[in-house]
């Protein structure tokens, strides 16, 4: 496993890449829920986004690739079993390696965050994955799914309080 240092992701991971320019509310959920969450993933460090959760609220449920809403599982009643699984995965995608394309390029070129909906001290945000690489061994690592992401202004900032995750990209 090799985490990227903060300082060779803070390079590669240039502001313009937010495109809510010109809304703060949705430029701080799409930093929370892309750009801290890469971050910190990349560089094996939960620490990074840990402050973008509301703990005392928590609680996420994995659809298990499933429309069906019947074969949605509760997975994560408590935000540090999410971190321990959030840890794991980073350490298996850290220790792969790419043909042709950094891990943070790669993580850009998947996500689809266009959809936000906000009310008030409330919001929804619809975090799509879409992308295909090849790795140095001839395997495939493929990101094909969506979460969907329970938001809430605490304290003067969005935070994540769950999630329903791992849903198919594509709805019926």
């Amino acid at each position: 496993m090799n985490p990227a240092t903060k300082e060779e992701l803070v390079s590669t991971i240039p502001e313009s890449r937010n495109p809510y320019t010109e809304d703060p509310d949705r430029h701080a959920i799409w930093d929370a829920l892309v750009k801290r969450d890469y971050e910190a993933f990349l560089s094996y460090d939960w620490s990074i986004c840990a402050d973008d959760f509301v703990e005392s609220e928590f609680v996420a449920y994995d659809a298990g690739f499933k429309a069906d809403t019947a074969l949605w599982k509760l997975k994560y009643p408590r935000l540090s079993d999410y971190r321990d699984e959030w840890l794991r995965q980073a350490r298996e995608f850290l220790s792969v390696e790419f043909n042709g394309i950094s891990k943070i390029d790669f993580l850009y070129k998947a996500i689809d965050l266009s959809y936000i909906e906000l009310q008030g001290d409330r919001g929804l945000a619809r975090k799509k994955f879409n992308a295909s690489v090849e790795t140095t061994k001839g395997d495939t690592v493929t990101l094909d799914w969506q979460s969907i992401f329970f938001l809430k202004k605490d304290e003067g900032r969005w935070k994540v309080t769950g999630f329903i995750g791992y849903l198919p990209r594509k709805m019926m």
